[in-house]
């Protein structure tokens, strides 16, 4: 397993650190903890191909660790131009509350279709999930 601190900062990015991220390489796989408004600034800084994330895990709903989740999907479809499956894994209300930030900074966007399948995990308290 590779973990690499993509941004480990406070919600001001205190310190240049930028919003919490973490990116995982493990058993074949690649995934984020948290997604931070910075983090694709951190993955650019990094060298990072976002198109080989294949599950971003969302700790709970403060903006600094699920805020960037917004930037990233507006990526993945009009720059990277993501093909593969992209799955976010979160606390109960995360892909409402993506919507609701989604439409807030860029109104009709939830609405636009994908070109990549996207699918929101909603975790539920004491409930095993695979």
């Amino acid at each position: 397993m590779k973990l690499t601190i993509v941004g480990c900062g406070d919600a001001f990015g205190s310190g240049g650190r930028l919003q919490t991220c973490y990116h995982v390489e493990a058993a074949g796989t690649r995934f984020l903890i948290d997604c931070g408004a910075t983090t694709m600034i951190g993955f650019n800084r990094l060298g990072f191909d976002p198109n080989s994330i294949e599950t971003i895990f969302i700790s709970h709903l403060h903006g600094d660790h699920y805020a960037g989740l917004v930037w990233w999907l507006m990526h993945a479809q009009h720059v990277a131009k993501r093909t593969v499956p992209l799955t976010v894994v979160g606390p109960e209300g995360v892909a409402a509350r993506f919507t609701t930030a989604t439409e807030a900074l860029f109104p009709g966007s939830s609405k636009v279709p994908r070109v990549y399948e996207l699918r929101f995990r909603e975790l539920a308290r004491e409930t095993p999930l695979e």
